[in-house]
């Protein structure tokens, strides 16, 4: 890993002691830096794994994988749709528009939504405590 990605990844890992949040703020983070949700996805679990849980096979910790996985996953949509994004800039140029014209439509679909679900999501979770499993 780029020695940036790894200090970057740290930090967001550790400033959270919920194994659910800090990954959903480290994928987020980690894909608007790259432009792209799965190399956040990538670039993110391994530290997580390492922090939370501990041996993927017997999770020492009790972390709920399921839950993990799913606010992972909507993290990994919030800010992949930046406009510096690959496939942004590429569908903005084919269509012969510029990122003043049509941005705003775009970050409202791809961007603003998809941090209202992860927001909803995570406050479940919070509510409801099923971020780690019963020991």
């Amino acid at each position: 890993m780029v020695p940036s990605y790894a200090t970057l990844c740290g930090l967001l890992v550790g400033t959270f002691s919920n194994p659910v949040i800090a990954s959903a703020v480290t994928v987020g983070g980690l894909a608007g830096v790259t432009g792209s949700g799965t190399g956040g996805i990538g670039l993110a679990m391994p530290v997580i794994i390492e922090n939370f849980i501990g041996d993927i096979a017997t999770n020492p910790n009790h972390v709920n994988l399921e839950v993990l996985s799913r606010c992972t996953s909507i993290a990994a949509l919030t800010l992949d749709s930046l406009p510096h994004c690959g496939l942004v800039v590429s569908v903005i140029s084919y269509t012969g528009n510029t990122h003043r014209n049509s941005y705003l439509q775009t970050g409202a679909v791809n961007v603003v939504c998809p941090i209202i679900t992860l927001l909803l999501m995570l406050a479940f979770v919070a509510v409801t405590g099923c971020a780690y499993l019963p020991a």
